[in-house]
């Protein structure tokens, strides 16, 4: 059936009209306000600037995302990264022209890590001869750098980290050392495939006066980890990937363990601290400042929540104010927009205040964190720092908590919706759940906020007052009476509610911890709620200077100004709602206060609700960012949902066979091909590139040597000599029976030389194929994997005397007798060797082979072997399954070329229970591996010949003729489903090109011209670039050769593995 669905269209009314009608409600200067948000470093201006070019690059497109696989996404992300680099030098943008270009982009990359951390890290602790050394190649991006300070068993406790840093006064350097695996660096960003250097957290030891180690607490040491070429860990160092995880799909968070490795005097970052050459330490003024690094990132959370949460609110207001659902039930008409409800927009209104807070604070946590680093840098006052340390931490918990859960506020809001991938949801999630725990959980950095304000609180109940924070305390300790604040007709009272709660925990807090000595870790739920609050109170109060105190800067136009104090009174309302037994219980406010709260919280959804559009439009969030069916500026959510489903999802170009008596996933591609595929794809992977091939063991696979006769290779090569010389003589040998008198020529001569050139005619080349072909087969697919091939040879089996000792004896017997023939001073005639010796020797070896043979049988010794092998193949049948099921037999199959893994194939179904795992470590060294590779089956090897040298191939015999039938099967079904797609798509050249190369190949298999599929297609590819080049015909010769791969792929899945064709007539064709 033809796909009819560009006919149709969405119900109406149509989503861009119902936008540009909710636009056109409100009277916002979206331009100007966008400015006042984004006028920082130019933002709106480097946005217009490198959108487009970022647009233009396919490596950027966002529509495959989400069906990639994790291992994709790092390769995909890894590209992104490089390629906004050589953007930038492209394009001459600077840093922050760089990180816009990343917000953009959208997810987090490889080098992330390397501008935010290390490079933040280097700046700010290292000296000046440090920065010297290391800025000018960390600017210049010569070396990818990341930060190692979490570890496997620590993460938020720095000063628990277990790596270790020993100082050597004799040598002069520093040993890092794991001395456990919990030492672990774990988690962090950009190490785990990226980062050649790393910013290393280590515990400080040093050499006391008595020889002993002290530890001076956690420092940072900056050091190169990978090999500068191969990219290769260096010796003392084991790094990785450490996996999975939720969001952050293209970071590869890494791991890293040091084994007594060594780094120089100079790697200890020693702005501020640092350990003299004779090993004495140099301790800072203040701790704090070597957390700088922590306390920029904090900062930057803040900054960046507020983004977040706009793209959220944007996708929702917008689909929110287009989706239809239900009329009013009172009213009845029409469906009401879903924004409409008052149970909708309690939840979606109150976030989109809470976007304009985090902005302002986000605003004042920005010049705080600057106008501090002034002070240290330019004054070296340290006054400040404890505050910046304090705020961002308090900051950071709250204001991830909001987002993280203000985010998925937004999604269920969504509805059914919010769950797709269309919603552009996914992605604002997933990346941004990790925010509250990552850089210092939230319930755990809280503690050093609370910490600090009951310090401030000691000091301000014995009257000292050094910072900001200690008037407020002190205006509350001179009267703790209730207050009667009048929240809805003085905005300003509003903040002083929430300064009394603060001052009221805080003060709770003081009296049980410093009065009282309660212990710490009681008090810990009641501290983090006072950080909370002390955050919310700030966030209250930034809010509420920067929209009825100062000007708004850059100026906003006044129904803007207007709707702003709404969103104000909006964000605060709803936060005294959710807090109120808090602000009861404080005194900072009465319980009869709070019985309007809720009528005045609609009031304000009402006011707000005209304007959600514009509100949302400001935060100027590109369509490219959102990657949002839903969210889309123009509206067109259906079409845009309907596309994204309908064509740009890959599982709608494949035919599933739904079958359950059948293992065939894919139609068309067999049930043995679909079984592969799919235990590859269950099983995963085993192994890691700092190991040896083979080393340690596979969870499923049992690996179990094989014992071989130790003579076995010596007895080959004692039989496979005379036979090579016998067949230099054929020639000779034939020309003595055909060209010369019948009658000079004996009956025994002429006899052993038609002997001679049977043997030789056949065991030669099957030799010669069988030691080529083994030989490639081990090196190439077992050889890697430290497995080999078992013989088949099962007379090998037998105790005490073989046919191989039988045929020794019979040679040296056959040569024993000669030489009492022949005289001894021609025995070792050049002329006479290599002929009649070699007859007796050969003669000999097959008498005394088939007597020792014979002598088995009637001993029973071969049937007692057989059995017993029987027995064992039985028991070897589930390890050689359980080996298949190995990702790495696959992965070295898939590196040989389609004709080689075809013939692979097709020798493992027929003797893929003869195949068991075999180290070649075993006591019987390399002459049994050597033995092995040369040990195939006769019966198998003639076949090979047999197909190798024949042209003409009998296909009606029952074995091929089934075999093509089912091949005519597997590709009609193949056939039927081109036939659909290019009847959908009669245009696509591509497709017509595909069809017509699985005609070709359908018609030869129906002629009984059983052709290797893929060698034939292979070779008509070769002609067509031929001819291609001839006529210069470069677009089309393009568009056919990407069809010829397609099919070679697809006949590849399908195993078209049998007979031959002449290479002239595939030529030819």
């Amino acid at each position: 059936m033809s796909d009819f669905t560009d006919d149709l269209k969405p119900a109406n009314p149509q989503g861009p009209d119902i936008l540009a009608q909710e636009r056109s409600r409100s009277d916002i200067n979206v331009e100007a306000l966008a400015q006042h948000l984004l006028h920082r470093g130019g933002r709106l201006e480097r946005q217009q600037k490198i959108l487009p070019v970022l647009q233009k690059r396919p490596v950027f497109s966002k529509k495959n995302q989400l069906n990639l696989a994790r291992p994709d996404r790092y390769h995909l992300s890894l590209a992104r990264s490089k390629e906004l680099r050589r953007l930038s030098l492209e394009y001459n943008w600077d840093l922050d022209d760089y990180k816009v270009a990343i917000d953009l982009v959208g997810e987090v990359g490889p080098y992330a890590l390397h501008t935010v951390m290390f490079m933040t890290s280097i700046r700010e602790q290292a000296s000046e001869e440090q920065l010297k050394e290391w800025w000018p190649r960390v600017e210049n991006w010569k070396i990818i750098g990341c930060y190692g300070q979490t570890e496997l068993g620590h993460g938020s406790n720095v000063r628990g980290v277990e790596t270790l840093a020993t100082y050597s006064p004799a040598t002069k350097d520093f040993t890092i050392h794991s001395p456990t695996l919990t030492a672990a660096k774990w988690w962090n960003g950009s190490l785990g495939r990226t980062a050649n250097h790393a910013i290393i957290v280590a515990q400080l030891l040093l050499p006391d006066g008595n020889g002993k180690l002290k530890s001076y607490g956690p420092h940072q040491f900056v050091a190169q980890v990978r090999d500068m070429k191969t990219n290769k860990p260096l010796e003392g160092i084991v790094i990785g990937d450490i996996g999975t995880k939720v969001g952050y799909a293209g970071m590869d968070n890494g791991y890293m363990l040091f084994k007594n490795f060594k780094i120089p005097h100079s790697a200890l970052l020693s702005k501020y601290t640092g350990v003299s050459i004779d090993g004495k330490y140099i301790a800072p003024k203040n701790q704090a400042v070597v957390y700088g690094s922590m306390t920029y990132v904090r900062a930057s959370i803040i900054m960046n929540s507020r983004m977040i949460l706009a793209r959220a609110c944007t996708i929702a207001v917008r689909y929110l104010s287009i989706r239809r659902q239900f009329a009013d039930r009172d009213q009845g008409g029409v469906e009401m927009a879903v924004l409409d409800y008052p149970t909708v927009q309690i939840r979606i209104l109150p976030l989109l205040a809470t976007t304009y807070a985090l902005h302002y604070t986000g605003e004042a946590m920005f010049n705080l964190y600057w106008q501090t680093r002034a002070d240290i840098e330019q004054k070296g006052d340290l006054s400040r720092l404890a505050e910046l340390h304090a705020v961002s931490s308090g900051l950071k918990a709250a204001c991830t908590i909001m987002v993280a859960d203000g985010t998925e506020v937004c999604r269920r809001a969504l509805g059914g919706h919010g769950f797709g991938g269309g919603s552009g949801m996914i992605p604002i999630n997933t990346d941004n759940l990790d925010a509250p725990t990552v850089e210092g959980d939230s319930w755990m950095i809280s503690q050093q906020t609370a910490a600090y304000l009951v310090k401030r609180m000691t000091e301000a109940v014995a009257r000292k007052s050094s910072e900001s924070i200690d008037v407020q305390f002190q205006t509350y300790l001179k009267d703790r009476s209730s207050s009667h604040y009048d929240i809805y007709n003085n905005e300003a009272d509003i903040v002083r509610a929430f300064k009394d709660r603060v001052s009221f925990l805080v003060y709770n807090a003081y009296e049980k911890r410093v009065v009282q000595k309660q212990p710490w870790t009681d008090l810990m739920v009641d501290l983090h709620r006072l950080a909370i609050a002390h955050s919310e109170s700030m966030l209250v109060e930034n809010f509420y200077k920067a929209v009825f105190v100062s000007e708004l800067n850059p100026s906003v136009d006044k129904t803007t100004a207007t709707v702003m104090k709404d969103l104000f009174r909006l964000f605060a309302y709803t936060l005294i709602e959710s807090k109120s037994a808090e602000l009861i219980v404080s005194g900072a406010l009465e319980p009869s206060a709070l019985g309007d709260l809720t009528p005045k919280i609609q009031t304000l959804l009402r006011a707000v609700r005209p304007h959600a559009v514009r509100l949302v439009d400001a935060w100027s969030i590109p369509d490219y960012l959102l990657d949002s069916a839903l969210g889309r500026a123009d509206g067109d959510v259906y079409n845009a949902l309907w596309q994204k489903a309908h064509l740009e999802n890959p599982l709608n170009l494949t035919t599933f066979n739904p079958d359950f008596q059948t293992e065939e996933i894919i139609l068309g591609e067999g049930a043995e091909n679909a079984r592969r595929r799919i235990e590859k794809l269950a099983l995963g992977v085993w192994g890691h590139e700092q190991r040896k091939e083979g080393e340690g063991q596979h969870p499923i696979i049992p690996r179990q040597p094989y014992p071989m006769p130790a003579n076995a290779r010596l007895v080959e090569l004692l039989c496979t000599i005379p036979l090579a010389a016998a067949s230099m003589k054929l020639s000779t040998d034939i020309s003595d029976v055909v060209f010369r008198k019948f009658a000079g020529v004996s009956v025994f001569k002429a006899s052993f030389s038609l002997c001679t050139f049977l043997t030789t005619a056949f065991y030669v080349p099957v030799f010669v194929l069988s030691e080529s072909r083994t030989s490639h087969f081990n090196s190439r697919v077992l050889g890697d994997q430290g497995l080999e091939m078992k013989p088949f040879n099962l007379w090998e089996r037998s105790d005490g005397v073989t046919m191989d000792d039988g045929a020794v004896v019979g040679a040296l017997g056959g040569l024993l007798g000669l030489g009492r023939k022949v005289p001894s001073e021609h025995f070792l005639g050049q002329k006479f060797l290599p002929f009649r010796a070699v007859k007796f020797a050969t003669l000999g070896a097959l008498l005394g082979s088939s007597t020792v043979c014979a002598f088995f049988f009637w001993k029973g010794t071969i049937q007692r072997a057989w059995a017993e092998e029987d027995a064992q193949i039985k028991t070897k049948e589930g390890i050689f399954r359980k080996w298949l099921e190995d990702p790495r037999y696959m992965e070295s199959l898939d590196r040989l070329s389609g004709s080689n893994r075809t013939r692979l194939d097709a020798f493992r179904t027929k003797w893929g229970k003869y195949f068991t795992p075999f180290s070649p470590s075993d006591r019987w060294g390399d002459g049994a591996k050597n033995h092995i590779q040369s040990s195939f089956s006769t019966t198998d090897n003639l076949l090979l010949v047999r197909f190798r040298l024949s042209k003409d191939v009998d296909v009606d015999q029952k074995p091929i003729k089934q075999s093509v039938e089912r091949e005519l099967e597997r590709l009609s079904r193949i056939l039927d489903i081109k036939e659909q797609e290019f009847a959908t798509h009669p245009g696509n050249a591509l497709l017509k090109y595909e069809l017509e190369i699985y005609h070709m190949v359908h018609r030869r298999l129906e002629a009984k011209q059983h052709i290797h599929a893929i060698e034939a297609v292979r070779r008509l590819q070769e002609s067509t670039i031929k001819a291609i080049q001839t006529r210069g015909d470069v677009e089309s010769g393009h568009v056919i050769m990407v069809a010829f791969e397609k099919v070679i792929n697809d006949l590849e899945k399908q195993e078209l593995n049998n007979g031959t064709q002449e290479t002239s007539e595939i030529e030819r064709q």
